[in-house]
């Protein structure tokens, strides 16, 4: 999901119209290598001239939680860069007695 912040429901939309047996669950925030995602966040977080608009977003850096599962959010609730879809996927096989 780089590029423009969008909402759960256009993920879900989306999703459906792509793989249409499979189901949105939730979103994996701040998702993959934390040391590469801090660096990242520590980088634009420093692009400020402002120190204390810098110090609050070293704070923000500070408090990323990685890989924070987050099942069920509201349809309006905005994907940030770095998270993944939870998906349950359908093999297509069937359990039967």
């Amino acid at each position: 999901m780089a590029g423009t912040l969008k909402s759960y429901h256009h993920l879900q939309t989306e999703f459906e119209k792509s793989h249409p047996k499979d189901t949105v669950i939730g979103v994996l925030e701040n998702s993959g290598n934390s040391h590469v995602a801090k660096e990242l966040a520590i980088r634009k977080a420093q692009q400020t001239p402002n120190v204390s608009q810098l110090v609050a977003n070293l704070q923000e850096v500070k408090a990323l939680r990685f890989n924070q599962p987050l099942f069920g959010p509201r349809p309006d609730f905005v994907i940030r860069e770095g998270a993944m879809a939870i998906v349950i996927e359908n093999r297509g096989v069937e359990h039967g007695a």
